[in-house]
């Protein structure tokens, strides 16, 4: 690495810049900059991936505070996000429009950020629950809904406030899902 790159980045991320713009400011790849932003301890700018990692803590945090057992994903970037009650669960998380709809697209590729990259995504082969996360776009409450992995269909939609076939709630989901693993 670069003699002072680590104060480059430390202040070019202070200044509020994202991943791409520390590294054209710098002059090294994105990824260099995320692996430097990675071990100094800063976190993304990226408003997806904040969204993200806001969902997977509110789902850890819900399932904690029902007494279930919740363990984080092994490494970063592993194929879910967390262990709910010994089943793999990776979180969605989207930002409701207006009128309350939410949108989760879950294609067989996952891209990268700034989608320089693009990889393999089996929902079925990863996990055995998605964790569906709808913030309101009013700053309410989120609400989380389940779906097994082998009933994802590419695209889900959901309205909040309203039922939704083939999506369960807290109550129901991990009874369910164990039931069909005991099976």
């Amino acid at each position: 690495m670069r003699e002072g790159m680590d104060e480059q980045v430390r202040a070019a991320h202070a200044r509020g810049l994202t991943d791409a713009g520390v590294a054209a400011e710098v002059g090294v790849s994105i990824a260099t900059v995320k692996r430097v932003r990675s071990r100094l301890g800063l976190k993304t700018k990226c408003v997806t991936a904040l969204r993200g990692r806001e969902g997977e803590e509110l789902v850890a945090a819900a399932a904690q505070a029902l007494g279930l057992n919740v363990e984080w994903r092994p490494v970063e970037g592993a194929p879910h996000d967390l262990m709910i009650e010994g089943l793999r669960v990776d979180a969605k998380t989207t930002q409701a429009d207006v009128q309350g709809r939410c949108r989760f697209r879950l294609g067989g590729a996952r891209q990268s950020y700034y989608n320089r990259y693009s990889y393999a995504k089996d929902y079925v082969r990863d996990c055995e629950l998605l964790a569906l996360v709808c913030l309101p776009s009013d700053g309410g409450p989120p609400s989380v809904y389940f779906l097994n992995s082998v009933l994802a269909r590419r695209d889900v939609r959901v309205r909040l406030g309203m039922p939704t076939p083939g999506l369960l709630g807290w109550t129901d989901a991990f009874p369910a899902l164990r039931a069909v693993r005991a099976a």
